[in-house]
């Protein structure tokens, strides 16, 4: 329970409602899991939508993604590995290889930029960087949040 609580305490805004969507998650980590059942908690102890998927297959979990349309996602690395390996080999059949690695590129140094501002170490991406980050939302982080339900905001990983 301490551990479930400290996890809606210090992303309060991720378990709560958005512009009027309320919260939820598919969880696709077995419940026997340590950070499953942490997830599983928070989510009934934060009144947020839960669903369960425990089949990590990708032919059983995207159109459960798809259909659920889950706010967050929590996993363990290994689930974000095999769903960034998955996108590039998708990027590289099509010709993207390189669009995707400089997205992914942007991806990262956006999200340090705005880690260093929320630890008050810095100012937050500059102009620059958000114009590139919006260009390659359009290309690329869209299409894979689409894959993901459309509505995805946060992704956080455990284990």
């Amino acid at each position: 329970m301490f551990e479930a609580d400290t996890l809606l305490s210090a992303w309060s805004r991720v378990f709560q409602p958005h512009r009027g969507e309320e919260a939820s998650t598919l969880l696709f980590l077995p419940l026997a899991h340590v950070f499953g059942r942490v997830v599983e908690v928070a989510a009934v102890r934060g009144r947020v939508r839960f669903g369960h998927q425990p089949r990590l297959r990708a032919e059983a979990l995207v159109p459960e993604l798809m259909a659920f349309r889950p706010t967050f996602v929590l996993a363990v690395p290994y689930i974000f590995e095999k769903i960034y390996r998955s996108a590039a080999r998708k990027a590289e059949a099509e010709g993207r290889g390189g669009v995707f690695a400089k997205a992914v590129e942007v991806a990262v140094r956006y999200a340090e930029a705005r880690e260093q501002r929320a630890l008050g170490r810095g100012a937050g991406p500059g102009a620059q960087l958000r114009m590139q980050h919006q260009l390659y939302d359009k290309l690329v982080y869209a299409r894979l949040r689409a894959v993901l339900g459309g509505r995805l905001r946060y992704a956080m990983s455990g284990g």
